[in-house]
């Protein structure tokens, strides 16, 4: 494969991975707005059921689109689960740095916190959850 054409199918991959990032963060806030609102649940629970059916919008499209993995569906949605995890754990550690390293305020720090978390989780599906055996 050419280095023009590699970079041209990493791109690809890149936007892809973005559209269902975009598509889940929709489905997450749609669902939870809809919880809070129509069904007066509690936002907790509401925010944990939007998760959950946002986690599995990015597993499917990542799974059967961006990644198009041919491996074991479970192997890989535990590893999903767990890059999640990760991603999550290196968030939170980035924000807490922020918030006692400098003065951002604390929307700002969030903000940059939660910058992080697609490059983090990308990275993560591209060589590890989703890597192909060939």
């Amino acid at each position: 494969m050419s280095a023009g054409r590699g970079m041209l199918r990493e791109a690809l991959l890149g936007l892809r991975f973005g559209i269902v990032g975009v598509a889940a963060s929709l489905t997450h806030f749609a669902v939870l707005t809809a919880l809070l609102s129509l069904a007066k649940a509690g936002p907790v629970l509401a925010n944990t059921c939007a998760y959950a059916l946002a986690l599995g919008v990015s597993f499917t499209g990542h799974h059967f689109w961006t990644f198009r993995t041919g491996g074991p569906l479970v192997r890989s949605f535990l590893r999903f689960l767990g890059a999640s995890g990760g991603a999550y754990v290196v968030s939170t550690l980035v924000l807490v740095a922020l918030l006692r390293a400098t003065a951002l305020p604390d929307a700002m720090a969030a903000l940059l916190a939660v910058a992080v978390m697609p490059l983090v989780t990308f990275l993560a599906h591209r060589f590890w959850v989703f890597r192909r055996r060939d």
